[in-house]
């Protein structure tokens, strides 16, 4: 079992989608992890506002800071050309309907993208989304550890913000880390 990257889609409507996710819902719909976190990534690229990354754990977060590092090439490639990698493993009708309703040919910011990767990876979140506020995961006990890696490479000079706390039974309150 992988970790939660999303609500369930029951949970969102068409009209919130828009306004808050940068990927679309039908993203939702795409059963493999690695596919559904490289969607995720090419659909928070494409967009250069974005304000906050959000996920359950901060270790999903390094995994995504790990696999833009790996795949930033084939992103850039995505959204030059509108396209999503052919050698994802997406059941054909859901790309088909991502692809025609959501991917668009975006040269300049492909260029500006590879600018960027181009100059390494420490601090990499910042300069794709200068507008980034801050990172919504859990962060305490041993999600501490990713967050402390993440502040060395990827999320240089970014903001953390935990709205719970872990605890081996239970998610405990709402806190602020960091």
């Amino acid at each position: 079992m992988g970790p939660v990257s999303s609500p369930p889609r029951s949970f969102l409507s068409d009209t919130i989608d828009e306004v808050t996710n940068t990927s679309p819902l039908p993203v939702l719909d795409v059963c493999g992890e690695p596919e559904a976190l490289y969607l995720h990534l090419l659909f928070g690229l494409k967009d250069s506002n974005c304000r906050r990354i959000e996920t359950s754990f901060s270790s999903v977060v390094l995994t995504a800071g790990k696999l833009l590092e790996e795949k930033w090439k084939e992103l850039v490639e995505d959204i030059r050309a509108g396209r999503i990698d052919p050698k994802l493993n997406i059941d054909e009708d859901i790309r088909w309907k991502i692809v025609k309703n959501y991917m668009k040919p975006d040269p300049e910011r492909a260029d500006e993208l590879e600018r960027e990767f181009r100059k390494g990876f420490i601090g990499i979140f910042k300069r794709v989304w200068p507008q980034l506020a801050h990172i919504v995961c859990l962060t305490s006990s041993t999600f501490a550890v990713h967050v402390d890696k993440l502040l060395e490479n990827y999320a240089r000079g970014c903001q953390f913000y935990s709205v719970v706390y872990g605890a081996t039974e239970a998610l405990i309150g709402e806190i602020s880390a960091e």
